[in-house]
C-alpha cells in the first residue's frame, strides 16, 4: 500500500437504519472521506478486526449507533471490544434517542470520543466533526505503523 493510500481518511459507519446510514456515507464521501456501511456490528468485526487484516486497513473513525437490532452486538458491547483489543481508530457514538448519563458514562468510559443524537442538527458540523476525530484517529493509526 502506498503512502497516499495509507493517509487518506476513511470512516467506517455501522447503523442499521439504512436510510440514516446511507445519508452519513453519501455526506462523508462528497467530503473525500472513504466511507464504508455497515447494518451490524459484527459485518465490521469480520472485515477489521480477523487477526489477517492489517492495521494499516483500519478505519480512521468507527462511527456507531448504540441502539442496533435487537438479538445483535450493541453499540457499547462493540465499543468495549474495540477497548479490547487497544483498537486505534476514533470512535463516534451516536443515538436516535437521548442517550441516559449511564450509557453516556460508559460509552466514554469504553473509548467513545463523541456521542451525537439523531437525527444532526447540521450535516456540516456533523462532517467537521468526523474530519477532526478522522484526523486524530489517522494520526494514532500512523504512528503506530512506524
Amino acid at each position: 500500500m502506498n503512502s497516499g493510500q495509507l493517509n487518506k481518511k476513511t470512516i467506517a459507519i455501522i447503523d442499521d437504519n439504512e436510510q440514516i446510514r446511507q445519508v452519513m456515507l453519501e455526506c462523508l464521501r462528497f467530503k473525500g472521506f472513504n466511507a464504508n456501511g455497515f447494518a451490524q456490528a459484527e459485518q465490521f468485526i469480520s472485515a477489521f478486526l480477523d487477526p489477517g487484516v492489517a492495521l494499516q486497513n483500519a478505519p480512521d473513525l468507527v462511527i456507531i449507533d448504540l441502539e442496533l437490532e435487537a438479538r445483535k452486538m450493541q453499540g457499547l458491547d462493540f465499543i468495549s471490544r474495540l477497548a479490547e483489543v487497544d483498537y486505534p481508530s476514533e470512535i463516534m457514538a451516536i443515538s436516535g434517542n437521548q442517550p441516559s448519563s449511564e450509557w453516556i458514562g460508559n460509552a466514554v468510559c469504553f473509548g467513545a470520543a463523541s456521542i451525537l443524537t439523531k437525527p444532526f442538527n447540521s450535516f456540516v458540523e456533523f462532517c467537521k466533526k468526523a474530519e477532526e476525530m478522522a484526523t486524530i484517529g489517522n494520526n494514532r493509526r500512523l504512528n503506530r505503523l512506524k
